[in-house]
């Protein structure tokens, strides 16, 4: 008897969790204007959703314990397994050939600075499926060093980066080198 209200327990907190789950997906969906071709496809992100938000409960609460200095969370990513975003985001035909011109900076006294309280980052920006990290590399960077610098924080453009520095080597969403973007 204590057998069977036991896999019984069992039961109900393995539906509760996927109903759980189910309403994450849900919301995932809603959140990130997520529609899928076919009924395969739809539980195929469920699923690979469900695995993610798994690693997420597990690195946070492993961060909680000290274990990792950042968290975790849900983005437009989410139902992504980690090769497809490679294959989608981090996929970079581009060889550094130029030589370095590597200057090094005065390591900040503290253990760690966070620039966003101090001005020094502008917004999250989103490239979308546009193949342009090099681009938002290049701004991000180049927008926090003006703000340090001159103590105004100016959004730039990643956009006029992808159109005007292809002479200099860059491929617009197609890829590109902050190296290049810098000339």
């Amino acid at each position: 008897m204590i057998i069977a209200i036991a896999a019984a327990l069992a039961v109900a907190q393995a539906i509760t969790v996927r109903m759980s789950s189910d309403k994450l997906f849900e919301q995932f969906q809603a959140d990130f204007n997520k529609e899928y071709e076919t009924t395969y496809m739809k539980e195929y992100r469920r699923k690979v959703f469900a695995q993610n938000m798994d690693f997420i409960e597990k690195h946070n609460a492993e961060a909680a314990e000290g274990k990792h200095s950042y968290t975790v969370g849900v983005n437009e990513f989410a139902d992504m397994t980690g090769e497809e975003f490679k294959k989608f985001y981090l996929n970079s035909r581009f060889n550094r050939t130029d030589a370095r011109n590597t200057v090094w900076l005065d390591a900040p006294k503290a253990d760690s600075v966070d620039w966003r309280s101090k001005g020094a980052v502008t917004p999250v920006k989103n490239q979308g499926q546009c193949g342009s990290c090099w681009s938002f590399s290049t701004t991000g960077s180049v927008e926090g060093a003006n703000q340090i610098a001159n103590g105004q924080l100016v959004s730039l453009s990643e956009q006029q980066l992808c159109d005007c520095s292809r002479s200099f080597g860059n491929q617009g969403c197609n890829g590109g080198l902050m190296d290049n973007a810098f000339k």
